[in-house]
């Protein structure tokens, strides 16, 4: 789930103060970064990897699912993923684990995650299909009223592209090409 700046403010000032330090704390972070090289990740997987320690941090996963998490979205097979996610429970979560557990409410009633804030709900699929309804139905012709006189005299070259959608592009690579016929005699060689 993708999380808006927003709903991770608002969770970072729900959550206890040493888990606070330790989010902002540069240890975590190098912590991290020493964590996934020393498994062969790369940047953009040691990103992710940071991302899901910092929503179990703030009560948005719960640590059930991390290692799971952890293959999906960085792509590693779960042996990796189990093998990293240790590394992070004895280097990260174990400082803060009395506060991990009143957040998850670990060894209380079910299991279950207790819940730091009122749940925050991504926006409505609704506006999602209204937002994606308006962008398809965008007009295909480009606007251009030059400001600069250089681009005037383009003007009327510009007004004639049109953006075409990748079905029809798709359409016009998949036709056959036709190849001019070839005239025998050599096309480089100058008329005597």
């Amino acid at each position: 789930m993708d999380y808006t700046p927003e709903m991770l403010e608002k969770q970072f000032n729900l959550v206890p103060d040493d888990v606070k330090n330790a989010l902002s704390s540069e240890a975590t972070a190098t912590a991290l970064q020493e964590i996934g090289e020393k498994n062969g990740l790369l940047e953009d997987r040691i990103e992710s990897l940071v991302n899901e320690t910092g929503f179990v941090m703030l009560g948005l996963t719960h640590p059930s699912s991390f290692v799971s998490n952890l293959t999906t979205k960085m792509g590693i097979s779960r042996e990796n993923a189990q093998r990293i996610a240790a590394q992070v429970n004895e280097s990260i979560f174990m400082p803060i684990r009395e506060s991990l557990k009143k957040i998850y409410n670990i060894g209380g009633a079910g299991g279950q995650p207790k819940t730091v804030a009122p749940k925050v709900e991504p926006p409505a699929s609704q506006n999602r299909e209204e937002m994606l309804r308006a962008i398809e139905d965008t007009p295909k012709k480009v606007d251009i009223s030059p400001a600069d006189p250089s681009i005037a005299q383009h003007a009327e070259k510009l007004e004639k592209i049109t953006i075409r959608p990748p079905e029809e592009i798709r359409a016009i690579d998949q036709q056959p090409q036709q190849r001019p016929p070839y005239h025998e005699g050599d096309p480089y060689r100058e008329p005597v």
